[in-house]
């Protein structure tokens, strides 16, 4: 049955998704990522002699947050839909493709962690 498979693969992401908000919190790169987004809004930014290299950072932070917060959130959201689809097997299939979904986006984030 469509649910207990999407119950299983829920159960076998959540350590990978720990893995990915252990990571997040451990490297604070959610304080490096406000902190040059700060730093880039400043009225006198454009002056500094390392802007590139800033705005480099930031928009690799920026990228790496992106997948970050889709995984988590769409994880979460996944759970959920589960739980209120439990009787509709065509939103079942639905959150199948999205679970697979956030399932590749996963491993691509714990390759370049």
């Amino acid at each position: 049955m469509i649910i207990d498979d999407l119950k299983q693969k829920v159960k076998n992401l959540e350590p990978n998704i720990n893995i990915i908000k252990n990571y997040w919190q451990t490297a604070q790169l959610e304080n490096q990522f406000k902190q040059l987004e700060i730093q880039t809004n400043q009225e006198n930014f454009w002056q500094h002699p390392d802007r590139t290299e800033i705005l480099q950072k930031l928009q690799h932070l920026k990228n790496k947050r992106e997948m970050y917060l889709s995984i988590t959130h769409g994880y979460d959201e996944a759970k959920d839909l589960i739980s209120l689809f439990e009787d509709d097997e065509q939103e079942l299939k639905n959150v199948d493709l999205e679970l697979e979904s956030i399932i590749k986006k996963t491993k691509v984030f714990k390759i370049n962690l």
